[in-house]
């Protein structure tokens, strides 16, 4: 299993191996920044656990030929027969996909969802552009009087990124090169490799809400099984084992987005400016939210890549000067868990928004207040969450009881029965 970052593998891939950890032994394949986690060093106790593998995420030279020879000598030494993998597209995985080809060719493999399907996919690189762009003129501060060649910088430094990391080193150590099925760095598809995965016998893409697959099938992808997320089934029981017994609390959860704050600044806001506009939202949203729900605890938590971003610590911080009693809750913290303790889940565009609806239970509101370009995105998810556009709509909000439309697949039951195993 290639579960994917830390923060989503407490969105998803813990899931998946806590539904499958009673039938299946694991070989975990995961970032090296997962050995600094508590949590996660908690599910090392669990016997079906095999090995795991911490491979390197810095190092532009070294870590290809790491990526190269330790993927071939882990399915040589286990020879898996299946393969849960959270992505096709990343070099790390395009290195595994090789070696499993090569050295398991009747391994089946299943790509998981790990997070919530962009149904705005320009808008959503367009963000992670601009994130790009800002950063960069943060480290270059003469480039501030001069974006739009900061810009330029940015295409052209993912351009020679994608050519080194997906053709010239992979020809030093395969003597192939790499066609992904989305390049990371754009969001530009290859249908063709979309295709090949596709009509693949062994290969198959779990799924879990009707909007996000048809976004799977217009892109290209059609083998797609529909299941409940993991989460629905086993939440509990991964809350329990990692923190103890916890129960529901009176508590509003704040959770922002990243990335949508920079594509005000590239379209000419002032740092200064973004953050009077987004924490006067907010602030105003706060206090709408308190005055509907009175005597709820506040908590706010930062995305983990907003961790360093100058920009929402500020914001962060005009929010505690205007309340006092809101808990800022470290970025590196795990969202769900503190979703799941709390009753009230609030935010702009964030996956944890879609996390939240799919736990079901909670009242979850997605806030378009704040100009952001894209900001619009959880319209299409009406039937889940409560999308709104302004302060008085948040105030006379009548909540309804709104849970996830999703099949009742579980996941074993999915793999079992694709895989034609005793159940």
């Amino acid at each position: 299993m290639q579960p994917g970052p830390l923060h989503l593998f407490w969105t998803t891939g813990v899931f998946y191996f806590w539904s499958l950890k009673d039938d299946f032994d694991f070989v975990l394949i995961v970032p090296d920044n997962y050995q600094e986690n508590s949590q996660f060093a908690k599910l090392l106790s669990i016997d079906s656990i095999r090995h795991v593998e911490y491979f390197p995420v810095r190092g532009r030279f070294l870590k290809h030929f790491y990526y190269n020879r330790k993927f071939k000598t882990l399915l040589q030494k286990y020879h898996p027969k299946y393969l849960l993998i959270h992505n096709c597209s990343y070099f790390e995985n395009q290195y595994l996909l090789y070696w499993t080809q090569k050295i398991c060719p009747d391994i089946v493999h299943y790509m998981f969802q790990n997070g919530r399907m962009s149904l705005m996919w320009k808008d959503d690189f367009a963000a992670r552009r601009a994130m790009q762009i800002e950063r960069l003129i943060k480290k270059i501060f003469l480039l501030h009087h001069y974006p739009q060649f900061a810009a330029k910088i940015v295409d052209i430094w993912n351009m020679i990124s994608f050519i080194f990391n997906y053709k010239l080193m992979p020809l030093l150590t395969i003597k192939e090169t790499f066609n992904p099925p989305v390049n990371v760095l754009t969001g530009e598809f290859d249908k063709e490799s979309i295709i090949r995965l596709s009509t693949a016998n062994n290969n198959y893409l779990l799924a879990y809400l009707d909007n996000e697959i048809y976004m799977y099938k217009f892109f290209g992808f059609s083998n797609i099984i529909k299941i409940e997320h993991p989460m629905k089934k086993t939440a509990s029981e991964v809350f329990s084992f990692l923190y103890g017994d916890f129960i529901e609390k009176n508590i509003i959860l704040i959770l922002p987005s990243c990335g949508f704050t920079s594509r005000l600044i590239k379209n000419g806001w002032s740092a200064n400016d973004v953050i009077t506009h987004v924490a006067g939202r907010w602030c105003e949203a706060i206090q709408a939210l308190l005055e509907k729900f009175p005597g709820f605890a506040l908590k706010a938590k930062l995305h983990p890549s907003s961790y360093d971003d100058p920009v929402w610590n500020s914001i962060m911080n005009k929010l505690k000067n205007k309340f006092p009693l809101l808990i800022i809750i470290p970025p590196q913290e795990i969202a769900e868990w503190h979703i799941a303790q709390s009753r009230v889940i609030v935010g702009d565009v964030s996956s944890t928004l879609w996390w939240a609806s799919l736990y079901g239970g909670k009242i979850v509101i997605s806030l378009d207040i704040f100009g952001y370009p894209g900001g619009d995105e959880m319209r299409f998810y009406s039937e889940q969450i409560e999308y709104i556009t302004n302060i008085d709509s948040l105030k006379t909000l009548i909540m309804q009881n709104k849970c996830c439309k999703s099949v009742n697949n579980d996941v074993t039951e999915v793999i079992s029965d694709v895989l034609k195993l005793p159940y």
